[in-house]
């Protein structure tokens, strides 16, 4: 059966259409949820368990299971495949695992909480990557002929628009780049679990 990047019956229109509003709709999402959640559970939960709670329901709900659901209505034939679900290969174990390690020692040097800050980072790390690189990604493979605007397009996204409340400057020079990396491994290894590695060493390292 064919995959979603092997179908040519959508229009060039139609893919424009689904990555300009699943650009904007998912982090929109993270938000409402976000509040949502904060009322529903704001009182008789343990604030530390509370924040948790929050972070991994309203980033999944928001960037991951809100664009399958709309990939699935739009496009019909997915498999999670085409959004980088794919286990790394032998080669890429290693040194994936070499970046976990040496970060943990990092976290362990500084006496940093290191369960607690990877419980709040792991699910920001796998859902931004899933929603920038997974969903934009291959919606910017269909829509832009250069490899170059496939990459920077989502990490433009990624930057100014996930993290529209954070300063331009640290957008510019830490997050736009690092998009910009992490885009590129992906499009050479075709896993989610380079970026998603990348991304989670940095925050539990600038934590």
């Amino acid at each position: 059966m064919k995959t979603l990047v092997d179908r040519n019956e959508s229009s060039l229109i139609e893919d424009g259409r689904d990555f300009a509003l699943l650009m904007v709709l998912p982090p929109v999402g993270v938000v409402g949820l976000w509040l949502l959640l904060s009322w529903i559970l704001g009182k008789g939960i343990d604030s530390q368990a509370t924040t948790f709670i929050i972070i991994w329901l309203s980033l999944f709900g928001g960037l991951v299971a809100f664009p399958l659901f709309y990939m699935k209505l739009s496009h019909h034939l997915i498999q999670l495949t085409d959004f980088g679900l794919i286990l790394p290969g032998w080669k890429s174990i290693i040194p994936l695992a070499a970046i976990l390690f040496i970060t943990i020692v990092t976290m362990g040097a500084r006496e940093r909480p290191i369960v607690l800050i990877l419980l709040q980072y792991l699910p920001v790390a796998l859902c931004e990557e899933f929603w920038s690189k997974g969903v934009l990604f291959l919606l910017a493979t269909r829509i832009f002929k250069y490899r170059l605007l496939q990459v920077v397009i989502p990490a433009l996204a990624f930057s100014f628009i996930l993290h529209i409340g954070d300063p331009i400057l640290g957008n510019l020079i830490a997050r736009f780049p690092m998009g910009v990396i992490c885009g590129f491994i992906y499009l050479k290894t075709k896993t989610l679990a380079w970026p998603v590695v990348l991304h989670l060493s940095y925050d539990m390292i600038i934590a």
